[in-house]
């Protein structure tokens, strides 16, 4: 299998090979095929193409030692066609399938060592087959396909175009389906591309120890996209329209509100302003020149606002918790030492982190008490 370390969802590519009177190789199809399903196609074409000679029974070698066991077990239990506790296996359809065939055809399995240099009739055809396996993986767009034994699988088994038959846990499936989606999603959405942005961790005060955790519910909510929106409420079925409620054209996504939308244009630029009064001041007591402030006084009134020279997206969003880099912003004085100027960038980012997610706070608990008094009052959304 390539990539050997591929999990549940990743892409990869299976091989399986035989090899004595016959040889062949192929290939297990399907997203969900790992190694284990080339070993058992391995095994049910070497059983399929065995033959027995003067009564003599056939002898298959694998060096799967754990699909042996397996099969033995299987061979043990008194119903051929119902092997119960081989559902419990990942590609218990081959399992089934080769069980059926030693229940009509004579054969040993046994086991052989792999990857040693032993000289013996049996090893010396194992390592040939590991070459053809491998050697094949170079033209894999050219071998053919070995048939998925639909013929044996559960009476329901789920299937899907991307990912084929699914033999596995269907909830550990599920879970990571689910996973990977929401994973999918915030990438798209760009809520958790963090590296962006400014790296110094925030002050824990607002998120720990200040007496309302409003602001932090805004940015757990904000971050994993479950904020009550008209957009995401219209996507849920919830409401009839995803456009602003406050008589904006425009679509009501969290960035419409916390951004654009003019009901609260007001407070963004009160906010605005108190932060780059703050971030002079602190500036000035160091001793920067007004000549010095410039480029973060000019960020800090931007926090707000679509501004392409600041952000990295050319899109705002503080409301996530996020703030531009300021490293580059803030120019090396000679009379400031590494760790003063280090910690002057932390206040900094501190302070800003900190009036941001209170704005955030700020407008969605307004927004929320809003619509709380136009459901109350049977008010129907435009």
């Amino acid at each position: 299998m390539i990539p050997a370390s591929a999990g549940l969802l990743n892409k990869r590519s299976v091989t399986t090979s035989l090899t004595g009177p016959t040889t062949l190789v192929a290939q297990v199809s399907g997203i969900s095929a790992f190694i284990t399903h080339g070993e058992l196609a391995g095994i049910t074409a070497a059983l399929i193409l065995a033959k027995d000679s003067n009564n003599s029974i056939a002898v298959l070698h694998t060096d799967s030692l754990y699909c042996i066991r397996t099969i033995r077990e299987g061979l043990a239990q008194s119903d051929p066609g119902a092997m119960a506790n081989i559902r419990q296996y990942n590609g218990h359809s081959f399992y089934r399938w080769i069980n059926n065939i030693l229940h009509h055809k004579s054969t040993d399995i046994q086991h052989v060592k792999a990857h040693t240099e032993d000289t013996s009739l049996p090893s010396l055809p194992n390592s040939e087959a590991d070459h053809y396996a491998t050697s094949a993986q170079k033209l894999v767009h050219r071998i053919p396909s070995f048939p998925i034994p639909t013929f044996h699988m559960d009476e329901f088994t789920p299937y899907s175009s991307s990912h084929g038959w699914t033999e596995s846990n269907l909830r550990v499936y599920t879970e990571t389906v689910m996973l990977e989606k929401s994973l999918h999603e915030l990438r798209n959405n760009v809520r958790m591309a963090k590296w962006l942005y400014e790296p110094r961790p925030p002050s824990k005060f607002p998120y720990t120890r200040a007496y309302s955790a409003y602001s932090a519910a805004i940015q757990l909510h904000a971050r994993s996209g479950q904020l009550a929106v008209a957009d995401t409420l219209f996507s849920r079925g919830k409401i009839d329209e995803p456009y602003c409620r406050f008589g904006c054209r425009a679509l009501e996504d969290p960035h419409h509100l916390f951004v654009e939308c003019k009901r609260y244009t007001e407070w963004r630029v009160e906010t605005s302003k108190e932060i780059e009064n703050r971030t002079r001041r602190k500036l000035t007591e160091k001793g920067f020149e007004e000549t010095s402030q410039t480029s973060l006084l000019k960020t800090a009134k931007s926090l707000f606002i679509n501004d392409k020279d600041i952000w990295p997206l050319q899109y705002s969003f503080y409301y996530l918790g996020h703030i531009p880099k300021l490293d580059s912003l803030l120019p090396y004085s000679p009379t400031m030492t590494p760790i003063a100027r280090e910690q002057l960038l932390h206040h900094l980012a501190a302070d800003w982190h900190t009036h941001i997610i209170r704005l955030a706070g700020r407008i969605f608990g307004d927004y929320q008490r809003e619509m709380a008094k136009r459901l109350t009052s049977n008010h129907k959304p435009r």
